[in-house]
């Protein structure tokens, strides 16, 4: 893979992530991490980890649609 495609991709999967959180896709979100993740909402003081962090974002949505 060349230097201009290794970047086109790496924008691609930007986009897709981004188009994740503007969807409200709370699977797909969770699908771009690793299973130990740590999710920190540094605005709201909050942190989760690991199989928590589906839910918490879920949350998150319910709470600020």
């Amino acid at each position: 893979m060349g230097e201009r495609d290794a970047a086109a991709a790496v924008e691609e999967t930007i986009q897709r992530y981004n188009d994740a959180w503007n969807a409200q896709d709370v699977d797909a979100i969770v699908s771009f991490h690793a299973p130990g993740m740590v999710f920190e909402n540094h605005t709201a003081g909050e942190r989760v980890e690991g199989d928590a962090v589906g839910p918490h974002i879920a949350e998150i949505f319910r709470n600020w649609p």
